[in-house]
């Protein structure tokens, strides 16, 4: 009887070493096909080893971006400043993929583009068309400003009427921005993927716009 226990103990000690290396086959196999969203995922790895992705950021603050321009921010329908005005500079900041030789683009074509800008705007009285609380009376030779029943009157030789609600460097830096996206085809040429414009009335004092990804 024991012998017999011995002898069937044996058997199935070795049916089960004979399965084992079957069954190891069929895990390995398993582990070797891809999963949903594997192979993907995989190709993409691969893809980005062989090439990698840059981004950087090209920040262009000359000196000559700048411009002298009277103003006056307007607070409320009875609350505004004193007329006065600033020495004002301008910095530009884009997003963009890098090229094979390193280069983002020739940022020489947006340094005219913002040079002129600030050209246009330069010894000039800035008044905002879209405020709640001015209103903009063309008068022949000037523009008479309206605001809290009083009038102000301004030679338009020395004026520029901005599409804005108020004359303040964040929205002088909307001004800007808009400016430079009007060129929409130059944008997708260059591969420009965010733009950030800055406009300083001081030392260490600036309002910003957004456009894309920074």
């Amino acid at each position: 009887m024991k012998a017999e226990l011995k002898t069937r103990k044996r058997c199935c000690i070795n049916r089960h070493r004979r399965a084992t290396p079957s069954i190891a086959r069929r895990i390995a196999t398993a582990a070797s096909q891809p999963r949903n969203g594997e192979s993907c995922a995989t190709t993409s790895n691969k893809s980005t080893e062989d090439k990698v992705v840059r981004f950087a950021s090209l920040e262009i603050h000359k000196e000559e971006f700048s411009f002298s321009a009277g103003h006056f921010t307007i607070f409320s329908a009875t609350e505004r400043e004193q007329l006065h005005g600033h020495n004002y500079n301008v910095s530009v900041s884009f997003n963009k993929l890098i090229q094979d030789n390193g280069l983002s683009f020739d940022y020489r074509h947006y340094k005219k583009k913002i040079l002129a800008l600030c050209d246009q705007l330069d010894r000039h009285l800035l008044l905002p068309d879209q405020s709640p609380y001015l209103r903009l009376e063309d008068s022949g030779e000037y523009w008479i400003a309206h605001f809290n029943n009083k009038k102000l009157p301004f030679l338009k030789e020395d004026v520029i009427i901005m599409p804005l609600t108020n004359i303040t460097i964040e929205e002088l830096s909307l001004w800007f921005l808009q400016k430079i996206l009007e060129h929409q085809q130059d944008i997708e040429c260059h591969g420009i993927r965010g733009i950030s414009v800055k406009v300083y009335n001081g030392p260490g004092q600036s309002g910003g716009a957004c456009w894309g990804s920074m």
